[in-house]
């Protein structure tokens, strides 16, 4: 069902968060707005029964590698594994 962009209504509270988002990045509305759209993810349209065996990889691995500012593996370093496997409640082994 395509909606005629013409048509779509904005609240006065939507209108003013796009305007300011605009002005704070010194562009155009509209320009903002597509560039929202172009960093949300792509919807899915798969049935549940359609990727019945897909495994979590294979559903998962276009996102892999999104994340550019973390160490690659957090097991090389064991300050990162420093108190893994302790109750967080109790501080118990």
């Amino acid at each position: 069902m395509a909606i005629d962009p013409k048509q779509i209504e904005l609240s006065p509270e939507m209108q003013r968060a796009i305007a300011e988002k605009a002005e704070q990045a010194g562009k155009p509305w509209d320009e903002v707005l597509w560039d929202a759209i172009k960093l949300s993810p792509p919807s899915r349209s798969v049935a549940p029964e359609e990727n019945a065996g897909e495994s979590f990889y294979d559903a998962m691995h276009d996102l892999i590698g999104i994340v550019t500012d973390a160490p690659s593996d957090l097991s090389v370093n064991p300050k990162y594994l420093e108190g893994f496997g302790r109750d967080c409640r109790t501080g118990a082994d």
